[in-house]
This record gives structure tokens, C-alpha cells and sequence, in this order.
């Protein structure tokens, strides 16, 4: 059976006898472009947005302080969302026995710091210091990889986020740089997947 869907009284999808759809797109040949409305209600689960970052650089690592290397931002698409981080780099250990740390905050402005609020904490210790990561032999290079959500409450849509990932060195004479580089002097990325996902 034939029909048509309008609106506004004009036709924009009609059906034939054949069961052949034809979209009326207009004379300029393209469909018109529109907005949700605020009160539009996606179902848990459905995925807001991606973003992806890739920032190269590389940076001597500390101990007994926690820098800020790389900081990201994400701009909220709901009141009611999660956040989920995938994150990688690559290590450099010039020394054994050495590891490193990895703390992850976040706050509603730029420049994070470790005052903030704490969203991921993969950290063991011992009594040299953090152990994200650990190599027993010297000179050696690895890659590394981190996945996390963070539980959101009370923000509105349009608050923007930024999450600031810090790291630290063991209590060691041994030089760590992060995210490393090559022999060529090439440096390291940070690479970073995050989404937001409704609730």
C-alpha cells in the first residue's frame, strides 16, 4: 500500500505500491540538518562521544613528587554520564630493579593538581615508592596501558572536565623517561581514548 510521511504539509519519505521508499532530500540534495532536544533521553549504555589524543613528548621522571605531564579535557554531553579513559605510553628504564607511579585527577578547570579530586589509583608500593610499573633488568623499554571509568555525579551538561595524569619514579638513582622515545630522537606519545556514556 502506498503513503506518504509529511511534515509541516510537505512529503519527505513516501512509500509505493512495490514497497519502494523514496526520501525526498529538496532541490539541494542533501537532508536538512537538525538538533536533540534537551529533553531527548538516550538509554544507558549509548555512547555520547569519543574523543582521541595523541601528544608526542618525553619527560625525566621524578621521585617523591607527583608531575603533571599530560592533561586532556572532555565537555559534557549529559547530566547523567560516565567517563572512560583508555590510555597507553611507552617507558624507558635506565637502571633494575626500578619502576614508576601513575595517578590520575580531575577537576572543572585547567592545571590540575594532586588537590583535586583522585579518579585512578592503579598503584602498588613498597618501601622505594610506587609500582605502576616495574622492570628487574636495566636498559630496558615497555608499554604500557590503563583502562578506567570514572563515576560521575553532580555535574551538568556543558561542564567541561580535564583530567590530569601524574607520575612519579621509585626511590632510585635510575633515570626513567616517559613516554620514550627512539635512538633517533624521536620522542614518545601519550596516546588517550576517552568517552562519555550515558548512565
Amino acid at each position: 500500500m502506498a503513503g506518504t510521511i509529511k511534515l509541516d504539509g510537505t512529503t519527505f519519505l513516501s512509500k509505493d505500491d512495490s514497497n519502494n521508499f523514496t526520501l525526498d532530500v529538496g532541490s539541494g540534495g542533501s537532508i536538512p540538518k537538525g538538533t536533540l532536544g534537551s529533553d531527548v533521553v538516550f538509554p544507558a549504555g549509548h555512547i555520547l562521544q569519543v574523543q582521541a589524543d595523541q601528544t608526542r613528548e618525553q619527560n625525566s621522571l621524578q621521585n617523591n613528587v607527583w608531575d603533571n605531564f599530560y592533561e586532556l579535557n572532555i565537555t559534557l554531553k549529559s547530566a547523567s554520564s560516565d567517563i572512560y579513559i583508555f590510555h597507553g605510553h611507552g617507558v624507558n628504564v635506565q637502571g633494575s630493579n626500578e619502576g614508576y607511579g601513575m595517578l590520575v585527577y580531575r577537576d572543572t578547570s585547567a592545571s590540575v593538581t594532586t588537590s583535586d579530586t583522585l579518579v585512578y589509583t592503579p598503584n602498588v608500593t613498597d618501601a622505594s615508592g610506587p609500582l605502576t610499573g616495574y622492570m628487574g633488568a636495566g636498559n630496558a623499554f615497555h608499554r604500557y596501558s590503563y583502562h578506567f571509568k570514572d563515576s560521575l555525579s553532580g555535574f551538568s551538561a556543558g561542564t567541561t572536565l580535564y583530567y590530569g595524569f601524574f607520575f612519579q619514579k621509585r626511590d632510585t638513582n635510575s633515570s626513567i623517561t616517559l613516554p620514550s622515545g627512539d635512538n633517533n630522537g624521536q620522542h614518545g606519545v601519550f596516546d588517550t581514548t576517552i568517552m562519555e556514556v550515558q548512565k
